[in-house]
C-alpha cells in the first residue's frame, strides 16, 4: 500500500530503521490512543460510519464546508489530546476523493509528521539549555558559532587545522559526536568528492581510523541552512576496534567569508550495546 510505503520510509543507520510505523486501530479504542504522538484520521463527511461520525463530531465546522468546490481538506493539529502530539485529519466528500487526495499528497503528509518529530527532538535536546562557556569560546576564536546544547564537552580541538569535535556521553546510551571543520577557500570548490575525502581524513586523523564503504553510504545535493551543499550519510565502522555506528555529514561554502564548512554528526555504538 502506498500509504505504508510513504510513512514507513527507511533511513540509513546501523540497522535500517523506520521513523514511523503505521498501525490501524479501531475507533472504539480511540481513548486509549489519545496519548500517542502521531495520529491520522480519514473522514468521508457524507458517511455515518464510526470513524467518519467521530471525526465530524469533533470537527463539525470543517466537515460542513466540504463540498464540490472544496472536495477535500487536510487539517494538522498540534497537541490535540496530549503534549507534543500531531493529529492529522483528511476530510473529503467521498471515499474516492479522500484516497486520491491522500496519495497525491503523501510527501506533504510525511513531512508534517517528520517536521513535528524534529521539533520534539529539538526541544528535548535543548531542554537543559546551552553550553554557554563553549559558545563564548567559539565567538572569540572561530569565524562561526554553534548553539551547543548543555552536556556536550570538547572531545578534540585542533585550532591549527580548523577542527573541533564535541562529545555527549549519557550512561546506557550511545556516545554522540558533533564536529566542525572549516577551510579557507577563495572560490567554491565544495563538491561530493571534497566532502567524501574530507570525511575520510577526519575519521583517520581524529577518530582512531574510522572509515566507511561506498555500499554503506548515500550522497546527495541538499539545501542546508539556506546554503546549497552536499550531504553524505550512512554507516561508519572501525574493524580494528570492533565498533561502528551511524553518521551524517553536511558540506557547504560561504561566499562572504570565503570559507568551506563541513559538519559531522555521528553515533558511537560499542560492541557491548546490542
Amino acid at each position: 500500500m502506498k500509504l505504508n510505503n510513504s510513512l514507513e520510509r527507511e533511513f540509513y543507520t546501523t540497522n535500517n530503521e523506520k521513523l514511523f510505523t503505521l498501525k490501524r486501530e479501531d475507533i472504539s479504542e480511540i481513548k486509549n490512543n489519545y496519548k500517542f504522538a502521531n495520529l491520522l484520521f480519514f473522514c468521508n463527511v457524507n458517511s455515518n460510519k464510526p470513524v467518519s461520525k467521530y471525526v465530524k463530531e469533533i470537527l463539525t465546522e470543517q466537515a460542513v464546508i466540504i463540498s464540490d468546490s472544496l472536495p477535500t481538506k487536510m487539517i494538522a493539529a498540534k497537541d490535540f489530546w496530549a503534549q507534543n502530539q500531531t493529529v492529522v485529519f483528511i476530510l473529503g466528500k467521498d471515499v474516492k476523493s479522500v484516497l486520491l487526495y491522500t496519495f497525491e499528497n503523501l510527501n506533504q503528509l510525511f513531512d508534517i509528521f517528520k517536521n513535528r518529530e524534529i521539533e520534539r527532538l529539538k526541544n528535548l535536546i535543548y531542554l537543559r539549555g546551552l553550553n554557554k562557556k563553549v559558545i563564548e569560546y567559539e565567538k572569540a576564536n572561530y569565524p562561526w558559532t554553534l548553539k551547543l546544547p548543555k552536556g556536550y564537552i570538547v572531545f578534540r580541538r585542533d585550532s591549527k587545522n580548523n577542527f573541533v569535535s564535541y562529545l555527549l556521553r549519557v550512561k546506557k546510551y550511545p556516545d554522540r559526536f558533533l564536529a566542525v571543520l572549516w577551510e579557507k577557500m577563495q572560490e567554491d570548490k565544495v563538491s561530493k568528492k571534497w566532502l567524501w575525502n574530507k570525511r575520510l581524513e577526519i575519521g583517520e586523523k581524529y577518530y582512531a581510523g574510522d572509515e566507511f564503504y561506498a555500499k554503506d553510504v548515500i550522497q546527495r545535493k541538499i539545501e542546508f541552512a539556506s546554503y546549497n551543499g552536499y550531504k553524505l550519510y550512512g554507516r561508519w565502522q572501525n574493524p580494528e576496534n570492533c565498533t561502528g555506528g551511524a553518521f551524517a555529514s553536511f558540506a557547504f561554502y560561504d561566499k562572504q567569508q570565503k570559507i568551506a564548512y563541513l559538519l559531522i554528526i555521528l553515533f558511537f555504538f560499542p560492541k557491548e550495546i546490542s
